[in-house]
């Protein structure tokens, strides 16, 4: 019985780490989709921690649908 629990869990566990895996994917799209044209004055405007705390936030906000 304990067993079958413990599955339980590693099916929750894995279905929340595909889940997680798929934001990543959609957050890493947006962000190619929104960088700035090679051009701009804007390019590399942000550093990687700035973009870091932006998918973040943007992770944050998606999981609390």
């Amino acid at each position: 019985m304990n067993t079958n629990k413990i599955l339980d869990r590693l099916n929750q566990i894995e279905a929340f780490a595909d889940l997680i895996k798929e934001h990543v994917s959609v957050l890493k799209k947006e962000l190619e989709k929104d960088s700035a044209p090679k051009d701009s004055g804007r390019k590399g405007s942000l550093s990687e921690k700035e973009k870091a705390k932006i998918l973040a936030r943007r992770q944050k906000s998606r999981m609390k649908k």
